[in-house]
C-alpha cells in the first residue's frame, strides 16, 4: 500500500520583469526541424518506437489554440507507440534546440504543452512528458540504444541537464521526477517527487490532483487533453519547475554546477505496454526569457509541505 508522502511549494517573493527574448520558438513556419536537432533516443530494446513531427497542425486534429497564440503548428511525440513484445520495451525521445545557450544570468524557460489521450486509449496513457534546461552536447545521437542522453526513469537514463518530467494522466506511483545530469557525462541522479495523487486538489491551476479532490476516486488526474504551460524558472542559484504559474519542486543550483547548454523537450514512457496510436504530445511556443528580479534579489517567501494519502489507484504495466 502506499504511504504519505509530502507536496513542498515554493514561491519567490518577487516577480521577475522580463527583460530580454534571447529564444522563440512558435513552429509556424513549418521548418523548425531545421533549428533542433534529430530525435535523440534512448529506447530500451535499442530500435526505435516513436518519431517528432516538427509541423504538426494540431489544429487539424482538433486541438484548440494554445495558450501562447500563434498557428496551430507545433511538434508532436510519439513514445513507444507500437512495440508491445515481451521484455522492456519503454522508449524516451527528446530533440534540442540547436545553437541556443542559455543566459548566465536568470532566466525562464517557458513551453505549452497539450497532452493528447483519445477515446480508448485511456488504459496505455501514462507517459512522462519532459523539459530540461542546460543541455549539453549528445554523445550518441544515431543510435536508439540506452545511453544515457533523454530521461527515462527506473534508471536508465539520468539524461543530459537538469530535467523535470510529468506524466500527463497522473497515472504512476510516481508522476513527478528530476533528473541531474551536469555537462551530459552520464552520472548523475533521478529524484523521486512523488504522485499527483497526494497533492492537494486545486493547488495546479489546470491540472487536477488528489488530495481532497471532491471527485476522487472517479476523476481522471492530471492534464490531458487540455493545454497547459511549463516553465523552468532560474533566479539567483535557484532553478524551479512549474505547471500554470505554480512551483512544483525547486533546485538548489547555487554552486553552479548547471550553467549555459540549451533545452530539451521529449516524452518518455517507460512502461512495458504499448501506448498506441492514441496518446502523444504536443510542445509549441517554446521561448526562453533573460529576467531582472525586483527587487535586486530574489527573497524566498517559504517552503511548506502538506501532505496527502496515496489512493491506491491502476497502474499502467509493470517494468
Amino acid at each position: 500500500m502506499r504511504m504519505w508522502k509530502s507536496f513542498a511549494l515554493l514561491g519567490l517573493a518577487a516577480a521577475p520583469v522580463q527583460a530580454q527574448l534571447p529564444f522563440l520558438e512558435t513552429f509556424d513556419d513549418g521548418v523548425a526541424s531545421t533549428r533542433w536537432s534529430a530525435p535523440i533516443v534512448d529506447e530500451e530494446t535499442g530500435v526505435q518506437d516513436g518519431s517528432v513531427d516538427y509541423a504538426f497542425d494540431y489544429g487539424a486534429a482538433g486541438i484548440p489554440a494554445a495558450p501562447g497564440g500563434g498557428s496551430s503548428i507545433g511538434v508532436q511525440f510519439f513514445a513507444n507507440p507500437t512495440d508491445n513484445s515481451a521484455g522492456d520495451e519503454g522508449e524516451a525521445i527528446g530533440i534540442i534546440a540547436s545553437g541556443l545557450t542559455l543566459p548566465a544570468a536568470n532566466f525562464v524557460l517557458s513551453a505549452d504543452v497539450y497532452f493528447r489521450v483519445l477515446p480508448g486509449s485511456e488504459d496505455s496513457a501514462t507517459e512522462y512528458v519532459t523539459l530540461g534546461a542546460f543541455t549539453g552536447p549528445i554523445k550518441s545521437p544515431a543510435t536508439a540504444a540506452p545511453d544515457d542522453e533523454v530521461p527515462f526513469r527506473f534508471s536508465v537514463s539520468n539524461g543530459n541537464g537538469l530535467a523535470w518530467q510529468i506524466t500527463g494522466d497522473g497515472g504512476s506511483a510516481t508522476d513527478i521526477v528530476r533528473y541531474e545530469d551536469a555537462g551530459n557525462a552520464d552520472t548523475g541522479s533521478q529524484s523521486n517527487l512523488g504522485s499527483l495523487d497526494s497533492i492537494p486538489f486545486g493547488t495546479i491551476p489546470g491540472v487536477t490532483t488528489g488530495a481532497g479532490n471532491p471527485n476522487n476516486p472517479f476523476e481522471q488526474f492530471g492534464f490531458q487533453n487540455r493545454w497547459v504551460t511549463f516553465s523552468i524558472t532560474s533566479i539567483n542559484g535557484l532553478v524551479s519547475f512549474g505547471i500554470n504559474g505554480a512551483t512544483i519542486n525547486t533546485f538548489d543550483n547555487s554552486g553552479g554546477a548547471f550553467a549555459g547548454g540549451s533545452i530539451m523537450l521529449g516524452l518518455t514512457d517507460a512502461f512495458n505496454s504499448a501506448a498506441g496510436a492514441g496518446v502523444y504530445t504536443v510542445f509549441d511556443n517554446i521561448s526562453v526569457t533573460e529576467v531582472v528580479p525586483e527587487p535586486a534579489s530574489a527573497v524566498l517567501l517559504g517552503l511548506g509541505a502538506v501532505s496527502g494519502v496515496y489512493f491506491l489507484r491502476r497502474r499502467r504495466g509493470t517494468h
